[in-house]
């Protein structure tokens, strides 16, 4: 499937480059368009009494467009699927035709009665048979907690980022993850990679804290968000030049 999304101004940044959590708005917008058009969408699913779910997701970044340039184009598609995990690729394209990132994500099914993943069906994965390239972005780093954290912000959880599952959406993690750089990393340096993993949802009202701990390699940063109660909710990575 491909689709083209506008870049508005309320999605760009203080450069005018496109920011990453509306980057992963409309990843997420795509998979569910597509995931409804192949017939295993929200409603779909919800008639079996599962949902999917993104497990991880890593986004590779070679360049980031401008809100000037009006437009990019994205094109997603189901690879292959291992037991538990449905994996789905992202290609994103300029107004000229260049590949200018791309994107790798793993979805779960769960049970909305156990809250427990579950095995895809057959007739599910008979629906997703696509193209077998996957790991478009590359290989994802093993993600683990943070040792020590050398900084920490707390972000209200807002109704706004509730989503039409009831609880804060995949896309505002993300967000809350790059947002936690130093500002002169921010100001300075460009998100290159992306890797998050999600580990458990939290919903409003509520405070989720956002950890930040750099790596031995330079312009790398570990990160993990937590709920008031200290439920690891994400561990992230994150990569800037």
């Amino acid at each position: 499937m491909i689709q083209t999304f506008p870049i508005h101004a309320y999605e760009v940044d203080e450069r005018g480059r496109l920011t990453a959590l509306a980057l992963c708005n409309y990843l997420q917008e795509l998979a569910a368009r597509h995931a409804v058009e192949l017939g295993v969408g929200k409603w779909a699913m919800e008639k079996e009494g599962l949902v999917w779910v993104l497990a991880k997701l890593r986004v590779q970044v070679h360049r980031w467009p401008l809100w000037s340039e009006g437009e990019v184009e994205i094109e997603t598609w189901p690879s292959v699927i291992e037991r538990l995990l449905a994996y789905r690729e992202f290609r994103i394209r300029d107004t000229e035709g260049a590949i200018i990132a791309e994107a790798t994500s793993q979805w779960v099914l769960i049970d909305l009665e156990r809250r427990r993943p579950v095995r895809v069906p057959e007739h599910v994965e008979a629906l997703l048979a696509g193209t077998p390239e996957r790991d478009v972005a590359g290989p994802s780093p093993r993600l683990r907690p943070l040792k020590a954290a050398t900084k920490t912000r707390a972000f209200p959880v807002r109704r706004f980022d509730v989503d039409i599952n009831g609880h804060v959406n995949n896309a505002r993690f993300a967000g809350w993850v790059v947002e936690s750089v130093p500002d002169d990393v921010w100001t300075g340096k460009s998100l290159r990679t992306l890797d998050i993993q999600f580990k458990a949802e939290t919903f409003y009202p509520g405070t989720v804290a956002s950890a930040l701990q750099p790596s031995e390699e330079v312009g790398t940063f570990q990160h993990a968000l937590r709920d008031e109660d200290g439920t690891v909710l994400v561990l992230a990575q994150t990569q800037w030049t």
